[in-house]
């Protein structure tokens, strides 16, 4: 938890600050080490800290974006709007796929 955070982060963050100096051609692997970077904050507690890391993940339209948004979401103790934010995904994704939660 709080020591694999302590640990893992500032690896995570000289691999964006590295990829970041290549011009763009590692966007996707910065991307996955913000959404690793949010992941690891989480799982240590850190939900402010995830949020930030989040923000930035969004910049980079990953499709696990929305798994990890939503265990945020969830981590805050509102599976509802978790699963409402997995259902937009889905249809933005996939339209011709129709989720229903109301049972």
């Amino acid at each position: 938890g709080q020591e694999s955070f302590r640990t893992q982060e500032p690896i995570l963050s000289l691999r964006r600050v590295i990829l970041g100096l290549q011009l763009g051609k590692f966007k996707k692997e910065i991307g996955q080490y913000w959404l690793q970077s949010a992941k690891i904050a989480r799982r240590a507690g850190h939900l402010q800290t995830a949020h930030s890391f989040l923000l930035s993940a969004s910049a980079y339209s990953l499709p696990a974006f929305c798994m990890e948004k939503a265990e945020w979401v969830q981590k805050q103790g509102n599976s509802h709007d978790a699963l409402l934010g997995l259902q937009k995904a889905v249809s933005e994704q996939w339209p011709q796929v129709v989720i229903n939660l109301d049972g």
